[in-house]
Order: C-alpha cells, then structure tokens, then sequence
C-alpha cells in the first residue's frame, strides 16, 4: 500500500479496514474477500495482512461507497469512514535518509496452509487453488494415475541392486532342486511315467515291510511268551531250582527277562532288526554286495550269511540300551524278526537306493568336463612314473 502521510489534495474521508490479525480465521476470510476484489494485488495483500488495518479507499465518498461497508458484514472485520483530519499528519524530514526497510514476515506462517495437489504450491488453505485454480476437494478424491511402465521397472532395479543379498538355506536349495525335477518330469512323458512306476515300486515295498514288520511283532510277542512259559514250568523242577541257585550271570540275565514287559520288549527287538537291516542293506547295495551276496544264494546261505549277523548286530543294540540283557539272550530274541524282515528290507532298499557304479555313470552322463575312473587313474600313474624316473636320473 501507498504512504499514508496526507496531502493537501486529499478527501475529507477514507475508508479503513480494521480486524484482529492474531485469529487466523478471521485473517484468511479477509484474504480471501480482498483477493474477490482484487485478485492481482496477492503479495501486496500478503505483505500487509499481519497490520490488522488496511485503508480499503483514501478519497471515500460516504454516500457512493456504503456498499463496502454491507459487502464485509460478517466476516469478523470492521470497516468504516475515517476522517482524514482526525490522523496526525508527518512532517518530511530531509536530513533523514530512507532507507529499504525489509518486510515484514508475511502473515502465512500463522495461517493454516495447504499444498496444492495439482501444482504442488504452498498457500494457505482455500477451497480452490490460487494459482491453477483446481477445486482442492476433488483433486484429492481422484485416483493418482499409475505410473509408467519405465518407472516401475526402474524401481524394481534400484530395490534390486539395493536389497541385501539373500541367504540361500538348504531348504531353498532343496525346493529349487524339487521345481527342476518336476518341471523336467513334466517336459519329458516318458521320464514321468518311470518316476510314477518308481513311487509305485516304494510304496509297494513299503506295504509289504510294513505287513513282514506286523507278521515278526506277533511272531516275537508269541515267542516270548512261550518261552516265559517254558521258563516258569523248568524253574518249577529240580533241575531249574538248581539252575537258579548257581552263582551265573545268564541265571540272573533269564530271571531279568522273565520279569519285564513281554510285548514292549518284542517291539523294541522288532524296531532294532528294523533300523539295523536298513543300515546294512544300504551299505550292501551302495557296495554291490547284495547283487552278488544275496540275489543268488540259496535260503540258507542267506539265512548264515545275512540273518545271524543281522540278529547279532541288533542284539547288540537292544544289550547296549539295556545292559541287564546279555547278548547272548538278546542275540537269541533277535532272530526271529531278522528272519522275517531281511528280504523285505532288502527289497525296499535296492527299490531306493542305486548302487555306487550306477551314481558315477549318472554323474558321468550328466557332467560332459568330468573325466572317467580309467582316465583318472592313467594320468596318476603317469605322474608317479615321470616323477620316479626324474629321481632316478644322476
């Protein structure tokens, strides 16, 4: 706004625009109505907002100009005629320099201001954008536009080459080697077709260890009880009484026996002959020896050659859970279930294990850069020959 100082040129009257500039309300309804009035005058209204007094008209008619008045009814200004001899006139002084006076800091920081959703401005808060003229109320109800296709896939590189490195675990190798095998199975029919017979072959194998497993539990249950009874019926006779009172420790091992749980101690025997033949049936199949030990012999060769120590070996589980149990007596417990289940576990374990030279030919097919057995030994014997004759030389 101009100086205020008066000259002898000016009216009587002028018109003077009074309000409280601490309330922000009241200041941003004032703002507002002076931009309605005059919308090319927004810094000059900015700059002097925070005065609380704004002369409105220096030269003001009384009677024209009571329409201004009425127009600022109810937005908590007052506007009204002053008269020009009521100010206190300021004399210019010529020794006093004018200087640029900065000014003061617009009245904004007090208001309640917004950022336009459009243009990105801030102003202070309005129910339309002062500069772009958009309703702010709608623009904020619009969906953002997605962004473009360039720009997402520039983002998901920058997360990318951001992101910390994933820890493989053993897990997720497992499951990546699993996808590989089922997207190759379902490249290649006749590959699906041997692998569906292969689960059928385990899970017939399966069943029938599991009905030899039942057949050797009832078999030792029954065992074990007919011994109990023979047991009791000779400790009943002179000759037992005498075993009895002997000073030996397979007397104190039977009367030991005699006294646990018959059927627990069947199905521990039958888990034992369970966990060992699957132990030695792997190592014979990775090792060939049941190929050439099993397939071709007779029942008792098998039975002198596989069952006997296949029942020491799980005796001496049962003797080393159970100490009280000499091996002997365990050995003898033990039989039974290794004669029912060595075939049957024989059977599932060359259904899933392969032996040793059909993984090193499966190898040797699938690795072109891996040379073969006779390859590798050629070139160690050729080396130990050039070394030998080198220090032989004088």
């Amino acid at each position: 706004m101009s100086n205020p100082c008066i000259d002898p040129t000016q009216a009587e009257h002028r018109l003077v625009l009074t309000y409280d500039p601490q309330d922000p309300v009241v200041c941003l309804t004032v703002r507002n109505k002076l931009l309605q009035l005059s919308p090319a005058a927004a810094e000059r209204i900015d700059r002097v907002l925070h005065q609380g007094r704004i002369i409105l008209k220096k030269r003001a008619d009384p009677a024209a100009d009571q329409r201004i008045i009425t127009l600022w009814e109810g937005t908590g200004a007052q506007c009204c005629f002053e008269s020009i001899s009521d100010v206190p006139q300021k004399t210019f002084d010529p020794s006093i320099t004018v200087r640029n006076i900065d000014p003061p800091p617009p009245v904004q920081d007090q208001l309640v201001e917004m950022v336009c959703p459009r243009c990105r401005r801030s102003q202070a808060a309005a129910s339309e954008c002062r500069f772009c003229g958009v309703i702010v109320q709608k623009a904020k109800d619009r969906p953002a536009p997605p962004p473009p296709a360039k720009v997402l896939a520039s983002r998901a590189e920058e997360r990318q080459c951001l992101a910390p490195p994933k820890r493989t675990t053993f897990l997720s190798r497992s499951l990546m080697v699993f996808k590989r095998a089922v997207k190759w199975l379902e490249n290649s029919p006749d590959k699906k077709t041997q692998m569906v017979q292969w689960y059928k072959n385990i899970a017939n194998a399966l069943t029938n260890l599991g009905v030899a497993g039942l057949i050797a539990l009832a078999l030792e249950i029954g065992l074990l009880y007919l011994l109990h009874g023979l047991w009791f019926v000779y400790t009943a006779t002179p000759v037992g009484q005498h075993f009895l009172s002997l000073p030996d420790a397979q007397t104190a091992g039977f009367q030991y026996v005699a006294q646990l749980d018959l059927i627990m101690m069947a199905l521990k025997s039958t888990l034992s002959v369970l966990a060992t033949g699957l132990i030695i049936g792997t190592a014979g199949q990775l090792l060939h020896i049941v190929r050439y030990f099993h397939a071709p012999l007779n029942f008792l060769a098998r039975w002198l050659f596989w069952c006997l120590p296949l029942a020491g070996a799980s005796g001496w589980l049962i003797h080393r859970e159970d100490p009280n149990i000499s091996l002997l007596i365990a050995w003898i417990i033990a039989v039974v279930p290794a004669m029912v289940l060595l075939n049957r576990t024989l059977a599932l374990i060359q259904t899933i294990v392969p032996e040793i030279s059909t993984m090193i030919n499966t190898i040797r097919r699938t690795s072109i850069s891996l040379p073969s057995i006779a390859e590798l030994w050629n070139n160690i014997r050729y080396q130990m020959m050039s070394y030998f004759s080198t220090r032989e030389k004088p």
